[in-house]
């Protein structure tokens, strides 16, 4: 099968005119119900669970020699169309300049491919990429939708080299994180997690050798009292890691989150 190019679906039939399309099923079954609603065309007018037409499907809809009704081909064409156009909206298909996206919507954009969540209604021909106020990265978006999730997490080696970046064994939003001394970690998040106001939490495995008391791994700061201040901006923070008399350590493996508003 070939690579398949976006193209923009529109809802066929969405602006129908009189007595278009009808309840699936109803002039075979002795009486056309009109109606233009997808889900009455299923379930009948005002109904809301399928007819029995619509659950014996095609062939319960002819009528005379076999002819099928026009309205039933109007009513299955549209219902269709507009619920292929609903999941091209909505579930992260790649992006379209036709589209029109609401709050909540997913499209996919860029090379690779990054899914972003629409920001704002009425969202027409706004490139994902380049319009921050109308499209935010799906993970990034999720949180600002829901507090309660991480705006950024990292899994990192900790005992390497000074003024090297640390091995990350798993993150979201972070596209680094940087030893500058002795238990002293610079995390650069890929996307700014909003708000200054945020709080970061930290835990860590100690290197073999070392204990609980009197290594690494009791103690998380984001600064020093008389040492380094605290850096924390919207895309960037450091944190330290001490042991239980206050001092820096470096540590095996180290995780580190963002949680805030």
């Amino acid at each position: 099968m070939i690579n398949l190019p976006r193209k923009t679906q529109f809802p066929l039939g969405s602006s129908p005119p009189a007595n278009d399309a009808s309840v699936f099923g109803s002039t075979a079954a002795g009486s056309t119900a009109y109606s233009d609603d997808i889900v009455e065309q299923q379930c009948g007018i005002g109904g809301t669970t399928p007819t029995a037409q619509w659950l014996a499907g095609f062939l319960s809809a002819l009528v005379g020699n076999g002819s099928p009704i026009s309205t039933d081909h109007a009513t299955l064409f549209q219902m269709l169309a507009t619920q292929i156009a609903y999941i091209l909206q909505k579930m992260g298909a790649y992006y379209d300049a036709n589209t029109t996206y609401y709050v909540g919507d997913v499209a996919t954009f860029g090379s690779p491919p990054v899914s972003y969540q629409s920001l704002t209604n009425s969202n027409t021909g706004n490139t994902p990429n380049t319009s921050p106020a109308n499209w935010g990265p799906f993970i990034s978006a999720q949180t600002a939708i829901n507090p309660a999730l991480p705006k950024a997490w990292a899994v990192f080696t900790g005992n390497g080299t000074v003024n090297v970046n640390c091995t990350i064994q798993g993150a979201m939003n972070v596209t680094s994180v940087v030893k500058r001394g002795s238990g002293n970690y610079e995390v650069n998040c890929t996307n700014s997690v909003g708000s200054t106001n945020y709080g970061v939490t930290a835990s860590s495995m100690l290197n073999n050798g070392q204990s609980q008391a009197s290594d690494a791994g009791s103690i998380f700061t984001m600064g020093l009292n008389g040492g380094p201040a605290a850096v924390k901006t919207g895309t960037q923070f450091k944190f330290y890691m001490l042991n239980g008399s206050g001092t820096p350590r470096d540590t095996l493996i180290c995780f580190v989150a963002v949680f805030g508003p």
